[in-house]
């Protein structure tokens, strides 16, 4: 990691940046001879992130699905169509059920 003087990083801040970013160059920044901080590209960083951001598709769920069977698009909105009338029933369920204890409360 090279170091470079806070006044040089000033005057040349555009030229270590590039090379920060295309080189994956790191800098350790000084003050008066100290350090007091560090340059280095942000994909080195906990967040690593890249530049061209993917948008988020179902493929990318392959990952976490690891072992499971691939579904059709046709398939996967039957099989919705009957998750939403389970949980429309388990909700209207719930919803007399609470009536209900509601009612034998008053």
């Amino acid at each position: 990691m090279a170091e470079i003087g806070i006044r040089e990083f000033k005057q040349q801040a555009s030229k270590i940046l590039k090379e920060v970013r295309e080189e994956g160059a790191t800098y350790t920044i000084t003050y008066q001879g100290q350090p007091c901080g560090i340059l280095l590209p942000y994909s080195r960083g906990k967040g690593k992130r890249t530049r061209k951001s993917r948008k988020p598709k179902l493929a990318s769920l392959r990952g976490i699905l690891r072992g499971t069977p691939e579904v059709s698009w046709e398939e996967f909105m039957e099989l919705k169509k009957i998750w939403d009338t389970h949980v429309d029933s388990l909700v209207s369920e719930l919803q007399e059920t609470s009536e209900t204890s509601q009612g034998e409360n008053e």
